[in-house]
């Protein structure tokens, strides 16, 4: 993947990646579609590439606000696979929770 498309992190700054995960040498990166409100109008949303590597995203989201403001209970970023099964739970419980404010 580096040598074809440079760094690993391309895909979490690229608006149209696709979900998908790429096996290397010593790192796996991830790469996830989240969800966003669009333009702060209500039930309007768009989605926008995650990436799970040292997790890095084009905005600030609800996400990796839920991690950084202590509301994902027992997480541990060295527990590598439980920290990855959080943030995939947390974005399907938004997707959930958004389909049912659009239903």
């Amino acid at each position: 993947m580096r040598s074809r498309q440079g760094s690993p992190f391309r895909g979490a700054f690229d608006d149209e990646e696709r979900p998908k995960t790429e096996f290397e040498d010593d790192i796996t990166p991830i790469v996830i579609d989240i969800p966003m409100p669009y333009l702060e109008q209500t039930f309007f949303y768009m989605t926008m590439p995650l990436g799970i590597i040292v997790t890095v995203c084009l905005r600030e989201n609800t996400i990796t606000q839920d991690f950084a403001n202590g509301r994902v209970k027992l997480f541990y970023t060295f527990k590598k696979a439980w920290f990855i099964l959080q943030i995939l739970f947390r974005n399907a419980s938004y997707f959930l929770q958004y389909l049912r404010q659009i239903e």
